[in-house]
């Protein structure tokens, strides 16, 4: 009976590990959008074409840092925040190979080798994603901070709960 009772447990894990990084994917670019224009805005060069360019999700990074260390301070200790970073890699995984992100590559139009051309337009450097204009960045690589950024903020959450139960005993 024991035996049925974790499986229950591990299978609740990895719900919440779900939900926490869907969470985690939709309020890190919702409420990150504006700390990431900000971002864009003071490292953007000056010739950009856009007003919004999301060549390094940095401030869906940062803010989704913030969301998970209060969701986790002021609400969920289980730890399956820490992992919702598990979401947003695969997203980033199917991003990269499966929806054409380095199949798309051609060799008429670029002179990058495919996976170049697939790592610049996820990441927007070290050649720039001009082709698509950071299309690839903001929706596969951005999420993908924003789970990152979540279960960061989630384990030094955790670490400091520990850190103070630690302290008062």
């Amino acid at each position: 009976m024991t035996g049925r009772a974790i499986n229950i447990e591990k299978q609740w894990r990895w719900a919440a590990v779900l939900g926490l990084g869907f969470l985690a994917m939709f309020l890190g670019m919702l409420v990150g959008f504006i700390p990431q224009v900000i971002w864009a805005k003071l490292v953007s060069p000056p010739f950009s074409n856009t007003g919004f360019v999301v060549d390094l999700p940095i401030g869906f990074l940062l803010t989704s840092s913030v969301i998970g260390y209060i969701a986790v301070a002021k609400f969920d200790t289980s730890g399956a925040a820490c992992y919702a970073w598990i979401v947003g890699v695969c997203w980033l995984c199917f991003g990269l190979i499966g929806n054409d992100g380095a199949w798309s590559w051609s060799s008429e139009w670029t002179r990058l080798s495919r996976w170049d051309y697939a790592f610049s337009q996820m990441f927007a450097f070290p050649h720039g994603c001009g082709e698509t204009e950071c299309l690839g960045t903001l929706v596969y690589t951005a999420p993908a901070f924003c789970t990152i950024g979540f279960s960061l903020g989630a384990w030094f959450a955790l670490k400091q709960e520990a850190m103070k139960a630690s302290a008062g005993r």
